[in-house]
Order: structure tokens, then sequence, then C-alpha cells
């Protein structure tokens, strides 16, 4: 989609209609609107919502934005996701872009919605679906959870999908690129998957993309899943997402384990934030959808060989992507699905001995020592795990995470800090604390200053900008120090000038849709001025009086700091002995206080 697109969806979408779907507001003054806030406990209504500037904002957790963004923080979906949604609800056809390039994207999520129904008519059929309820039966699914995760079974003919989908006048042949039928060499439509038990694998929309199949006899391979496709990529998917998203949130973190058994086990026994990566090892793509919702997460795989391995490779994965972890190992190397169904424990001691699991859970580092170092009986063999674990470390995101844990780590092992920061520390990255240097900036210079004015300056024009015209050329001159260039809100007000917004403009912040911030805490501060500009009436003539106020005491916050910085360069170059640069810099300060003596 393109910014004009984007632009028609804001203009046809009403804010406050879509915000008040899922939250309960009330009109208090002139145009906002108010509720208890979404994203944070409260009892008191702090979470404003204005119908005129089409934003929001909670006083209180200064989460805010416009409906784009809205849509993406509650219900967790990406910015094109919510385009889309937010399109559709407006009656607008986007052009196709990335995956909507593909101009059957939507035809075939509804084959695959009918290929779902078609399993899951053949699972509650008397005649077909016989032996696969036996079979989850004797798996100890309840029946209670078909109908969430929506399993199905084929029937077992060779084609009987083709022939379902054909009856329904759908397309086979995107069927065929879909992977749920292929041609035979005499150009006949086959089924991929013939009589297994179903498993739809859907994504956190609720939208089916593609099906894993578990053979019930001496089928290979035992679990057949689609092929990748442009509806699906096992890689980037998590199954069991569309009901655990959201309870991943308000647990605040998501159990992770293997297979789609151990997930229905899982959700069975009350951890319904619980979804299974549909193989061993985790992807990057798969970390970051979950993190969407949390950043901690617990690992559950199985405790053999193969498991343990997994969780290893996990836990690199979850370094690198800055995210909490912790293992759980269940007794006796079991998976979820055979631990929590054991017909020979009553299922409150299973529940027990999960919960006793979970209490036990072990964080990612000491796992790591325990599995990867410890064991390890030659010196030079733990020197050398230990080392790689180091070099782990260094990838970390999160300065003060690394540094803690290197710490953490140089203790346990008797070590110097030091030796805890691997190669990849000096390479493209900044020290925690930077170290002074011989052309660092004197303290003196307090850059801040400005800003304090300048945020001042940026509060006024944002509550009332409208009132008058008031002329940034008047400021910017003092706001544009190379010494200055840094501070947020200086960056703020010269980003106006390039833009060469007026007053006016500035107040009815069209800006701020389409500009980007380093800062989301500037961005939600110029929300919250908005918000509460309607509270802060004021005549024009008093409005221009601190419009004034305003400019002195700017303009004398500069020329206290070009003093300050002449003072400090005039007694460098006098402890040099540099004669002609202190007769330069006497200079600068006699015109600077000529100045100052006529500006007052």
């Amino acid at each position: 989609m393109n910014s004009s697109e984007i632009e028609a969806i804001r203009a046809a979408t009403d804010i406050v209609q879509i915000i008040g779907e899922v939250v309960p507001l009330k009109k208090k003054s002139g145009t906002n609107f108010f509720g208890v806030c979404p994203f944070h406990n409260e009892k008191t209504p702090s979470f404003s919502v204005s119908s005129t500037k089409q934003l929001f904002h909670c006083f209180g957790c200064k989460e805010g934005g416009d409906v784009f963004h809205f849509v993406q923080s509650y219900y967790k979906w990406d910015f094109t996701q919510s385009v889309e949604e937010l399109a559709k609800r407006a009656g607008i056809k986007l052009e196709p872009r990335g995956q909507s390039q593909n101009p059957h994207w939507e035809e075939g999520f509804s084959l695959l919605a009918e290929s779902s129904d078609f399993y899951r008519q053949a699972l509650e059929s008397k005649s077909h679906g016989t032996i696969f309820r036996d079979y989850l039966e004797t798996r100890h699914i309840p029946q209670k959870l078909w109908e969430p995760f929506q399993l199905g079974a084929h029937p077992g003919g060779s084609d009987d999908l083709a022939r379902y989908l054909n009856k329904k006048k759908l397309n086979l042949q995107l069927a065929g690129q879909l992977g749920l039928i292929s041609r035979t060499s005499k150009g006949d439509w086959v089924d991929r998957f013939q009589g297994r038990l179903m498993f739809p694998i859907l994504d956190e929309r609720g939208r089916v993309r593609g099906f894993g199949g578990r053979g019930l006899n001496q089928e290979q391979p035992k679990y057949l899943n689609s092929p990748k496709t442009s509806h699906f990529d096992k890689s980037r998917l998590l199954y069991g997402i569309h009901l655990a998203f959201d309870q991943m949130a308000k647990k605040g973190y998501v159990v992770l384990c293997e297979g789609y058994l151990d997930v229905i086990a899982l959700h069975e026994f009350g951890i319904s934030n619980a979804v299974g990566s549909m193989g061993t090892a985790l992807t990057a793509e798969q970390i970051r959808l979950f993190k969407r919702w949390t950043h901690r997460a617990i690992s559950l795989y199985d405790a053999d060989a193969a498991g343990l391995s997994a969780t290893i490779r996990n836990l690199k994965q979850f370094f690198k992507e800055g995210v909490e972890s912790k293992v759980v190992l269940l007794p006796d190397a079991k998976d979820p699905d055979s631990f929590l169904h054991n017909q020979k424990v009553k299922p409150a001691q299973l529940k027990a001995s999960l919960k006793k699991a979970f209490d036990s859970s072990r964080m990612a580092i000491d796992y790591w020592v325990e599995k990867q170092v410890l064991v390890e009986k030659n010196a030079m063999a733990r020197g050398q795990r230990l080392r790689e674990l180091v070099e782990l470390l260094d990838e970390i995101p999160d300065p003060i995470e690394r540094a803690v844990l290197q710490k953490d780590l140089a203790k346990r092992f008797e070590l110097p800090e030091e030796l805890m920061v691997g190669t990849a520390a000096t390479v493209g990255r900044e020290p925690l604390v930077a170290r002074p240097t011989a052309s660092a900036k004197p303290s003196a210079l307090r850059p801040d200053i400005l800003d304090r004015w300048a945020a001042k300056l940026a509060e006024f024009l944002v509550i009332h900008g409208e009132k008058a015209d008031f002329s940034l050329t008047e400021i910017l001159p003092f706001l544009s120090s190379r010494a200055t260039q840094t501070t947020p809100w200086i960056q703020l007000i010269n980003r106006w000038g390039e833009l060469l917004l007026n007053s006016k403009s500035i107040a009815e912040l069209q800006w701020l849709q389409s500009m980007e911030f380093e800062d989301e805490t500037l961005q939600g501060q110029v929300r919250e001025w908005s918000m509460a500009a309607e509270a802060l009436p004021m005549e024009v003539a008093e409005v221009q009086s601190v419009w004034d106020d305003l400019l002195k005491g700017l303009k004398r916050a500069y020329y206290q700091l070009e003093s300050g910085r002449l003072q400090d360069e005039l007694r460098a170059a006098e402890a040099q002995n540099d004669t002609e640069r202190t007769r330069q810099l006497l200079i600068e300060k006699q015109d600077l206080a000529r100045i100052i003596r006529v500006r007052e």
C-alpha cells in the first residue's frame, strides 16, 4: 500500500467508532472522549480519544497514536494487517503489493477454509470419522478441544478433497498451488493428504494457512505438512497461536513446545499460552511473531537427546532476539503429551507435577552452563564451551542485560569480567559508559538548557499555535547550534522548520502521522499536550504575551550558553599559550556582550 491509500483509509475511518467497539467511551469535553485504558489496569478513566485530531492517548501509561496504531496495539497485528483490515471496513480496495501481489490471495484463504471444513465434516461423519475419533480418544484428546483447534480427517480416498472442491466450483489450479492436491502424469487430480488425521495450521488472525496430517498406521512420513506456498511457510507460523496470543499478553510469557498434540495437551491442562514450532528449533521469524505479545518465553521441549539439542539451539535465538527465557524439563524425559496423558497417574497429580516442573524452571544461562559447559570433563573443552557462551552473550541487544549476564558469568567462574566480553563487543558497538576524550565538550555547556526551552516552545505551538501567526524563523537561529543538534525537542523544532510548517499546521498535528520518532516519549508528550488543549483556553493577546516571554527566555539561555562556551575555550587557549586564539576569543566575547546589552 502507498501513502495515498493510507491517507484515504485514515480519512474514511472514525477512530472514535473503531475504539468505541472495544472500549466504552464517554464524551466529557469538547470533541474528546474518555474511557478506561485497554493497555494497563486502571479504575479512573485516563484514556482519551479525539474525534477532531483522530488520535488516542492514555494519560496514565502514555500509549497513544492514530487509528492504525490502536489496531496494531490492541489486536497485536502488524502494520500491513491493520491497514488491510481498516481498508476492508472502509470499503477501500488496496493496490496489490507484497503478499497481495498474488491476485488469488483472498481466494486462497477461502480455498484453505473450505478444505478445513471438508476435513472437519469427515471427522464428524459416521462412515469415515469413526477410526479418527477413536484414535483421538485413545490419545485422550477431549472433544471440547476438537473445535477450537479445528481438527479434521481425510476420508482416505485418492481424490476426495479434489472432487469436493470441484463440486463447489472452486479453483483446482489454485488448490494445487496451495499444496492441497496435485496432478498425476495422466492429468488427474489427487489429494496430498490421504487417510490422515488433519491439524489445520492457523495464523494469529484465525486464518487457515496450511495443514499437518498424521498417519494412523504405517504411513511415511508419520507427519506430513503442507509444502511451502504463498500462504504457508512453517518457519513463520506457530501452531495454536490463534488461541494463545491473548493469553501470552495476559500471562506475560509464552510456552513453546514441539508438536501439535503437545500444544493441545497443554491447553487441556490450562496452559492456554502454549504454542508449537512444528518441528524442533525455533526460527527468528517465529520468535519475532510471539514478541508482538511478550518478550518472555518458557521452553518446554522433549527432554530426550533431540529435544535437549533443540532447546540449546533455541536458547541461541532467544539471546540474539533479546527474549528472557527459561527451560522446563518434565520428569522421565517425557514430552508434554505423553506426560499429561499418563493413565497411571491421577489428573490432579499430573497438574501438581506440571506446576512443580514450571516452578523449577531454569534460567536460560543456567541451563546452558549446566548442559554445555559443566558436562565437559576436559578443562580445555570446558574453556571452549564457555568461550562459545561468551560470544553468544555479546549478541544480546540490550546493553544492560548483556552487562549483567557477563558480570554474573565472571563471578560464577571466578574469572575477570573483561574475559566475559567477546570479540563481537568491540566491533560496531558503543561501550555501555562512554569514556571521556580530549575533544569532549566541557560539562559547563549544558545543551539541555536550550532543550528545555525548546520543549516549552513546542508545547506552546501544539496547544496555542492556531490562535496567532507565530514564526519559527524567530527561534530557529537559537536552536541550530552544533552543540545542541542531538537533543530531541530541538531536533523536532528544526524538523518543523525543514518542512516549512507554520504555527497553525503544527497545532493541527498532520505532521505527527508521517514523522518518524526515535524517542516515543516525545511523541506521547505531543499527543498529551494536544489532548489537553481544549482545557487551556487563552485569549489572543495573552497568547502573544506568553510567546514573547518564551522567546526572551530562549534567547537568554542561548546567550548564557554561548558565553560559557567562549569562557571555557578562552581558558583552554590561555593554558596552551595560544596567543592568536586567545585574541580571537576575546573579540568574540566582547561582541557577544554588546549583543546582550542591546537586546536587554
